[in-house]
């Protein structure tokens, strides 16, 4: 990281991007995975206010940055809300495989 660059607050205003690795970033760039130079922290603050999520902590020394993106609340419930499908499903397949499948039986076991 450059010595201008040592704190969040300095990443976070405005400053030149230059890639550690042009080419590199050069082929991101035109896959289209990087639609501009300089705008990740920015996009990344975005990301966290539209979803109420917290920003990120970063650490910041000589040989680079690491970011923590923590999960917002509703990250974290549509994980549960799937983990919840997913044994709902296997209680229905069980009661089809145990001949105890019924409308009355699926409904119950999804909360209808």
């Amino acid at each position: 990281m450059p010595e201008s660059l040592n704190t969040a607050e300095k990443l976070f205003a405005k400053h030149s991007s230059k890639p550690f690795n042009p080419k590199l970033a050069n082929v991101f760039f035109k896959s289209g995975m990087i639609e501009a130079w300089g705008r990740g922290f920015e996009k990344i603050t975005e990301a966290c206010r539209k979803y109420d999520g917290p920003l990120p902590e970063y650490d910041i020394n000589a040989d680079g940055i690491m970011v923590l993106c923590k999960a917002c609340d509703k990250y974290l419930e549509l994980l549960n809300g799937e983990s919840n499908q997913a044994n709902q499903n296997e209680q229905i397949l069980k009661q089809d495989a145990n001949n105890e499948t019924s409308f009355e039986t699926s409904f119950e076991t999804i909360g209808i």
